[in-house]
């Protein structure tokens, strides 16, 4: 065959944006009932065009032509520079061209499918066309082979909105059906569901048609961004119809993909299995053999060498926990991901824990004891992470880490803002007026005594805006403001005793004497001057039990915030500081250090 140029009329129409496709498409059909050999020659024209090749096949080329010696003929004279056909992977401003043409083209086809409805000529028509780009999509020039997997995948869009509005109006007419009791009204009904079942599976022979002589080819194209757009099409077609496409012998290709070199297409069939799992568990029952043959591999992918998947996959894994699909052993390496370095990654890792541990029944978040339950979870958590934490060198410090936890959790595990509870599990609880206080921290060793008093600090920070910030849980001043108010109310009560408690153990002090840093001075007025006094002397007593340099900046840190002058007990606060100066510049003096003086009053300053 010699193919000469000659740009397809069709083509030309629709790729130019100011076309009305309405117009278009009814001349398409005018045309079909005309001369259906015409009206498809044309089609196929079109179908070559959507290349970039100009070449154009007569009509006895389409209707009795080699289909294999045509594509041969396209492909080598196929004179388009690499990268540039019409359809094809773009960037910058030739991306919102392509764009816009690919959006054109699938109008095109939905329009023209929706046109011709479940008749005879929509088979004829898809028939024809899926034929053909069976034959050019195993061309060995890659712009063939993508446009004519787009325009595959899109006529099977088209027949899938087709298929389910005839799902929709036979299940209208069943219900009908069901409630009719008039015999010729019920004959009537049952020969309309039964041609409407026909009609649904001819559409579906038609899709099959298309997936076996195109997607299953193109899925495991060479090029990236077909087998990227395949397994996008197959996620649309899932989740579109999911009562034909979620299937094993559709599914089975989702799985195979998982091991795909490019991680775009290992994150878009996660993100495709994900939604799905979403629509409801009549989906997961569907989906069960699948999810067991590939449960293996989806866990792997928590620590896939691409942030992004690993992101994905926990996601996955988190819809699994929401669905019991895990055993106890399962996703155990995801609560570390949580310090991981990628934001998206550590978000993701937050979401599974909050629904792995914290997401409980209505019933269950009621039931008392509940927040002591989360406590001890938030402790754990974090005792069974940080120590691999150091081995990977992922976080610099305990503090860091916990601050990290607290920030990520605190929205949605209430125990964060339980400041009593958060402070008596650290201290004391009253068990009656005239009792006594009783220490109620003795399941707790060392270790946890000290994650509790960094999550209590962490928790505080996070609170009031100045710990570390999730973007996707910022929170806006006036809830800042609103927390610092309510914490303030509770924890100035609680922390003289905390710091009396705890001055001699150094690593449980260091966070505890951080907290009035971010106390809220509007509450000290002249009526709470005992425990505001009590709070100084507490924490200048800190300062004289230890030397330890870091717990004195901090305890210096804190004297000095309590001392700004926009509170009424700001004047207590500088005396306290003085006499702290005093005492030691007294205590190096006895000590006969030359120079002592000089050195306190500048560390003091």
């Amino acid at each position: 065959s010699s193919l000469e140029n000659k740009e397809s009329n069709l083509y030309k129409s629709v790729s130019n944006p100011k076309s009305a496709l309405k117009q278009i498409v009814k001349g398409v059909v005018n045309r079909l009932r005309k001369s259906e050999s015409r009206c498809l020659t044309e089609l196929t024209n079109f179908l070559v065009q959507t290349s970039g090749s100009l070449k154009h096949l007569t009509l006895d080329d389409v209707m009795e032509g080699d289909k294999e010696e045509l594509r041969d003929d396209l492909t080598n004279s196929y004179d388009v520079p690499k990268n540039e056909y019409p359809l094809g992977p773009a960037k910058g401003a030739k991306k919102k061209v392509v764009k816009k043409l690919t959006q054109r083209i699938k109008d095109f086809w939905q329009k023209l499918v929706a046109a011709l409805g479940d008749s005879e000529e929509l088979e004829t028509v898809v028939s024809h066309c899926v034929e053909w780009l069976k034959e050019l999509s195993k061309s060995g020039q890659e712009a063939f082979r993508y446009s004519s997997a787009a325009n595959a995948y899109w006529i099977v869009d088209a027949l899938v909105k087709v298929a389910v509005d005839t799902e929709e109006e036979m299940q209208k007419k069943t219900k009908q059906l069901e409630s009719k009791k008039n015999k010729k009204t019920a004959v009537a009904l049952s020969n309309d569901i039964g041609e409407l079942e026909e009609a649904i599976g001819k559409l579906q022979e038609l899709m099959n048609a298309a997936f076996n002589g195109v997607f299953v080819h193109r899925y495991r194209d060479t090029k990236p961004w077909i087998r990227v757009l395949s397994m996008e099409s197959l996620g649309g077609w899932m989740a579109n119809y999911s009562s034909f496409f979620v299937q094993n012998n559709f599914l089975r290709y989702m799985g195979w993909c998982l091991n795909d070199q490019v991680s775009t297409i290992r994150g878009t069939v996660l993100d495709s299995i994900t939604e799905l799992l979403g629509k409801g568990e009549d989906l997961v029952e569907i989906m069960q053999n699948f999810l067991l043959r590939f449960m293996k591999r989806f866990l792997e992918m928590v620590e896939d060498e691409d942030a992004g998947v690993v992101a994905k996959a926990v996601n996955l894994a988190t819809v699994f926990v929401r669905y019991d699909l895990l055993n106890d052993d399962q996703g155990s390496t995801i609560p570390a991901l949580l310090w991981d370095g990628d934001e998206e990654v550590s978000a993701a890792a937050a979401e599974f824990i909050h629904a792995d541990t914290f997401d409980l029944e209505e019933t269950d978040m009621k039931k008392d004891g509940q927040d002591e339950e989360d406590l001890k979870e938030l402790v754990l958590l974090f005792g069974e992470n940080f120590p691999q934490l150091n081995c990977d060198g992922i976080v610099a410090s305990k503090a860091a880490a916990i601050d990290k936890m607290v920030a990520a959790l605190q929205n949605d595990v209430p125990v964060l803002q339980n400041w009593k509870l958060l402070a008596n599990s650290l201290l004391t609880s009253s068990s009656g007026k005239k009792k006594k206080k009783k220490r109620m921290h003795n399941e707790w060793n060392e270790e946890q005594l000290e994650i509790l008093a960094y999550i209590l600090l962490s928790a505080v920070r996070s609170a009031c805006g100045e710990g570390f910030e999730f973007p996707s849980k910022k929170r806006d001043e006036d809830s800042n403001e609103s927390n610092r108010e309510a914490y303030t109310k509770i924890l100035v009560k609680e922390i003289p005793s905390m710091l009396q408690t705890f001055e001699a153990e150094q690593a449980i002090i260091l966070p505890l004497v951080q907290i009035p840093q971010y106390l809220d001075l509007d509450y000290f007025s002249s009526g709470k001057d005992k425990t505001f006094k009590a709070i100084l002397a507490t924490t200048k007593s800190v300062y004289l039990k230890h030397v330890d340099t870091q717990v004195h900046e901090e305890v210096m840190k804190s004297l000095a915030y309590l001392a700004n002058d926009s509170h009424d007990l700001a004047e207590d606060a500088e005396h306290e500081i003085t006499e702290l100066a005093t005492t030691l510049v007294r205590q190096l003096s006895e000590l006969d250090l030359e120079g002592s003086e000089q050195v306190c009053r500048s560390e003091i300053r």
